[in-house]
């Protein structure tokens, strides 16, 4: 016999439990269907920025497991050259109240939401079930589930893919994708006490890749290298470069490494054909990744199940409608996003001169005005999605780095000459941002 529901959430991590209960909130019945996975083993999303948290907390979803989190009110930059004089980044208000960021260990995380969903009414939660085909996608899809060799049907008016980058489901409904490998992230568990300021995430510059620090409960810190790979797409075997950090902040990791304690993440960009395709639509990794530098990932999928529910919303349940117009919404954010990360992801460790001057001159645009702090924590932390704002500060990142150098003209000229040859990265990512879909 098969069973009926309104949708179906291949998926129970975070952006599938947003999901579940965006949708419980508009009254449709919910199946979720978990297979469950080691999450003990994975090195995965452990921030959540603002925005993020609140939409959880618009869903009742921020539960008391949540109390455990790190609580982050910014990020701090340590320029390669110093140190002591670091630049704080701080969250902007919401209203009255301070923002802050949440940070715990996915596990926690994703544990904590499903567990909280699976208690609403109109969610049902299939644990150990894995969707293994699709069929009728067209008109009213039909769920092909299997648990232990055990074969059940689920008939439904929407299909919500929030299994990951590497979506089963996507590629049920014909969706097709583009994976490429970017770099490899090395993460290590420190004590939170070994960082400088322990209420902020720390960003440590450096030519070669930026290291990522950030507290994830009230005892544990974690700190993420990013590795290159080599032209090939292979790992380059090399070891993490600690140079960079506190004195403190280097024994630990030194440490951890030697009770080999690391996790390793092979980071990849992973573009889709589209977002929503008949009766199915893609939410959080599924719908497309980019470099992890920006720790968007979970925010950007919490955003996407709100917005696909609110696009069903609008349009009055009408599936194609509402398909459509998330879409839309979709493409333009992701493109912003994947254009925020390629240029963080150079500024901060992008080697050759050129990328060494951008990496001043943004220390200084940013160390000069409290505007250009919170001009670029908007874009970081997703509450300016527009892919213009990301090309305005650039250009007054570059500006500021000439009116430093406007009274010694041999460095104004190699300024000249440095920014010309960023031209061709810029407009590479540019395009590449505008090819998302």
């Amino acid at each position: 016999m098969t069973m009926e529901v309104d949708v179906v959430v291949a998926g129970g991590g975070v952006a599938g439990s947003t999901a579940a209960a965006a949708f419980a909130s508009l009254g449709w019945s919910v199946l979720v269907v978990e297979p469950g996975q080691h999450d003990e083993r994975r090195l995965a999303g452990e921030l959540i920025h603002p925005v993020g948290v609140a939409g959880l907390t618009r869903l009742c979803l921020l539960s008391p497991a949540f109390a455990s989190a790190a609580r982050l009110d910014g990020f701090v930059v340590f320029p390669e050259a110093s140190l002591s004089g670091c630049i704080q980044l701080p969250y902007q208000r919401v209203g009255t109240e301070p923002a802050a960021a949440l940070a715990l260990d996915h596990a926690s995380i994703c544990h904590s939401l499903l567990a909280t969903v699976s208690a609403l009414p109109g969610i049902t939660v299939a644990r150990g079930w894995r969707v293994t085909g699709l069929a009728d996608t067209a008109a009213q899809p039909i769920v092909q589930m299997r648990k232990a060799g055990a074969i059940d049907r689920v008939r439904c008016r929407l299909v919500v893919a929030a299994d990951g980058a590497s979506s089963p489901v996507r590629s049920y409904a014909g969706i097709a994708h583009r994976r490429n490998r970017t770099a490899v992230l090395t993460g290590y568990l420190v004590d939170r006490d070994a960082l400088p300021l322990p209420a902020h995430g720390h960003i440590f510059t450096a030519a070669g890749g930026p290291v990522l620090a950030y507290a994830i409960d009230n005892e544990r810190a974690r700190v993420l290298f990013n590795r290159p790979l080599s032209h090939r797409g292979a790992l380059v075997d090399t070891a993490v470069n600690t140079a960079g950090l506190t004195v403190r902040l280097r024994a630990s990791v030194e440490a951890a490494e030697a009770a080999g304690t690391r996790r390793r993440f092979v980071s990849s960009d992973v573009a889709v054909a589209a977002v929503a395709r008949d009766h199915v639509a893609l939410v959080g990794d599924a719908a497309g990744t980019c470099h992890p530098i920006s720790a968007s990932g979970m925010t950007m999928g919490i955003d996407d199940a709100l917005r696909l529910a609110q696009a069903l919303r609008d349009r009055d349940g009408d599936v194609a409608a509402g398909l459509a117009r998330y879409a839309a919404e979709r493409r333009s954010r992701q493109r912003a996003r994947i254009l925020l990360a390629a240029f963080l992801h150079d500024a901060l460790g992008g080697t050759g001169p050129e990328m060494g001057m951008l990496r001043a001159a943004m220390h200084r645009y940013w160390s000069g005005s409290a505007h250009a702090r919170a001009a670029s924590m908007a874009l970081l932390a997703m509450d300016d999605i527009h892919i213009g704002s990301i090309l305005l500060e650039f250009l007054r990142i570059l500006a500021c780095g000439f009116l430093s150098s406007r009274d010694r003209p041999l460095d104004l000229l190699r300024g000249a000459m440095l920014t010309a040859r960023l031209s061709r990265p810029v407009m590479l990512h540019l395009l590449g941002a505008m090819r998302v879909q």
